[in-house]
């Protein structure tokens, strides 16, 4: 005969009970103790990684005199910052268009019969 090892239905909303018999108080001060000594731990990592990297940085700075290294660490940054400048500049219309779809922004006749894109256009025929 299989024994039944689950738990009497009681037990388990007497359990229930006690857990939620903490005051407001406790459940507050232990969600805060939890993510304070989230920050804390984030911290301490942060500071030892931090620590290893510049370690790492003053053992490694001799490359630096390589003459070859340090051109191409400029033309190596040129390029990044270039390719950073692009994709901040494009990233924001690239999610709008993705957001918005096909959706026109203006009405080209409009446009066009506006008073101030014709004053504008006068203009610019003057001036030629």
């Amino acid at each position: 005969e299989p024994s039944i090892s689950a738990v009497n239905p009681d037990e388990e909303e007497e359990a229930e009970k006690e857990k939620d018999k903490r005051t407001a108080v406790e459940k507050i001060s232990s969600a805060i103790g939890k993510y304070v000594s989230m920050v804390v731990l984030f911290w301490i990592f942060f500071s030892l990684i931090l620590a290893l990297l510049r370690l790492a940085i003053d053992e490694l700075n001799f490359i630096e005199r390589v003459p070859i290294v340090g051109r191409v660490n400029q033309i190596l940054g040129i390029l990044l910052g270039l390719l950073i400048a692009f994709a901040v500049l494009a990233a924001p219309i690239y999610v709008l268009q993705k957001v918005l779809g096909e959706l026109d922004l203006f009405d080209m006749d409009k446009l066009s019969n506006s008073f101030v894109i014709t004053k504008i256009a006068d203009l610019l025929a003057k001036i030629r």
